[in-house]
């Protein structure tokens, strides 16, 4: 079956992501977007569009309580971070550390260790642990590049894996959902299907291998 719009539905992704190349400004090529694939959807129509950015899509998603709750934490858990390097705790932290961090094997082997502790969520996985153990890295001369890569693999994939984590709430939040819409003809409960999906999760599972 064709798709009605054809090759215009590539654009607004093509669109996002080459804005966020050139711009370094992740949240407005979104939103940019955003506006392309309403002004497809609506005929080219600039005031429709606009209307069905703000009103249809963005709204909804801004006041509904999970979304909420997500972006709450994750604002308390930037200030959080905040105050403790303000206060000095994260250097007393990397004091702590440095006798298991003596080689540039033993600080890359460290900071993945660390990484699979903080589980209960990815956004505060990145933040404590990137802020944490930059000074560490650049002590032992590993480059930024490598750290941003160690600390990504051990992020969202450690949180995707945990059932104690705020980004596996929200999977199964999706799960129930799409159960939900589909009618749920086999009375699945949303958390057994999470937990039968965990073997076929072959990023997470190979973030973490490799």
């Amino acid at each position: 079956m064709e798709h009605p719009y054809g090759w215009l539905s590539l654009l607004p992704p093509v669109v996002a992501i080459a804005l966020a190349i050139v711009t370094r400004h992740a949240v407005m090529s979104l939103l940019v977007g955003v506006f392309c694939g309403a002004l497809i959807t609506t005929g080219g129509n600039f005031f429709l569009a606009t209307y069905d950015v703000f009103e249809v899509h963005l709204w909804p998603t801004i006041i509904d309580p999970s979304k909420l709750r997500i972006f709450s934490f994750t604002m308390l858990m930037g200030g959080l971070v905040a105050l403790v390097i303000r206060s000095g705790g994260m250097q007393g932290f990397v004091q702590l550390l440095a006798p298991l961090a003596k080689s540039r094997r033993g600080g890359q082997l460290t900071t993945w260790l660390m990484g699979m502790l903080i589980f209960f969520d990815d956004y505060a996985n990145s933040l404590l642990l990137g802020n944490t153990f930059r000074p560490v890295c650049d002590r032992l001369r590993i480059s930024r590049e490598k750290l941003a890569y160690i600390v990504d693999s051990t992020a969202a994939p450690v949180a995707g894996l945990s059932l104690l984590s705020t980004w596996v709430a929200v999977e199964i939040d999706f799960i129930r959902q799409g159960l939900d819409a589909i009618g749920n003809p086999t009375d699945l409960a949303p958390v057994p299907l999470f937990v039968a999906s965990i073997p076929y999760r072959f990023y997470v599972l190979g973030a973490l291998v490799l």
